[in-house]
């Protein structure tokens, strides 16, 4: 039988180093949750052979009638031989999902790309150069961005209901400005080309902008009654787009030197429909 209780420790202490793990290391974890996966695994079949033994010789020792006579001795049997099997099971099935869950949460967050999605409101993620993790906020009816400022250190949040809301960082003057727009999307993104941040809103409609350091160009794309973001892919050159109709879309993305936010939320319900959910707008 395996020692679940050592497998729990070394999954507890994994979470533990993965979430203190910067956003840039967290693929070379992906072996580690592997191998306690597999331990894990492993202890379900030891704990599940050794559940089937126990039933096997219970009913061998103890008859139908026994086992159902309270003075027979069958029941404390199962109770104290069969019954514990069972919470080794449930203990290792547990470990198993647990490890399950953090290597898909931890593959999410090291891809190259991480999208999110919030059904009738906005989303949000951020990446905070200091700690080297992203943080997601959400907003229900309404819009929410995230924007880190550099001569604070610290990430700043700005919400609103039933309207996008947007923030870019201005290096020229050092302050973040904002903007929102009720009933519709709008998005700021810093031209370095320029220097200047551009704007664009659209009425019941998400809208986003990601700068594309290959055309030195800020590509747009808005979508009616659905969120909308970008990430621009340093492998192929090109920004990929991607909506859903009645969320808000934000996505996470490393642009080949840090991690870049796009997000939209459309202004709300408005009856207009973009198309099929999950949509996946042309390059």
């Amino acid at each position: 039988m395996t020692d679940t209780g050592h497998l729990s420790a070394q999954l507890q202490a994994l979470e533990t180093a993965i979430a203190g793990t910067r956003r840039e290391a967290l693929a070379g974890r992906m072996d580690e949750i592997r191998a306690l996966i597999a331990a894990a695994r492993q202890a379900l079949a030891d704990d599940t052979a050794a559940l089937q033994a126990a039933e096997q010789a219970y009913r061998a020792r103890y008859g139908w009638l026994s086992r159902v006579n309270p003075v027979a001795g069958g029941r404390r049997h199962y109770r104290e031989h069969v019954r514990p099997r069972w919470r080794d099971v449930a203990r290792s099935r547990e470990l198993e999902l647990r490890g399950y869950k953090l290597m898909q949460a931890n593959a999410a967050a090291a891809a190259w790309v991480e999208w999110r999605t919030k059904v009738h409101g906005g989303v949000a993620g951020v990446y905070h150069p200091v700690t080297g993790r992203a943080e997601w906020r959400t907003k229900v009816d309404g819009g929410v961005a995230g924007v880190y400022h550099p001569g604070t250190g610290r990430i700043e949040w700005r919400d609103a209901a039933r309207a996008g809301v947007a923030g870019a960082f201005n290096p020229v003057t050092g302050e973040i400005e904002w903007r929102t727009n009720f009933g519709g999307g709008v998005c700021g993104v810093w031209n370095p080309r320029t220097r200047e941040i551009e704007w664009r809103d659209a009425a019941g409609a998400g809208v986003a902008g990601v700068w594309n350091p290959r055309t030195q160009e800020v590509e747009w794309r808005d979508a009616a009654g659905a969120g909308v973001a970008g990430a621009f892919n340093p492998a192929t050159g090109a920004v990929e787009w991607s909506r859903r109709s009645g969320c808000g879309v934000a996505c996470l993305a490393f642009d080949g030197t840090t991690y870049v936010s796009s997000a939209s939320y459309y202004g709300g319900d408005d009856g207009v429909s973009s198309g099929p959910r999950g949509a996946r707008l042309p390059g």
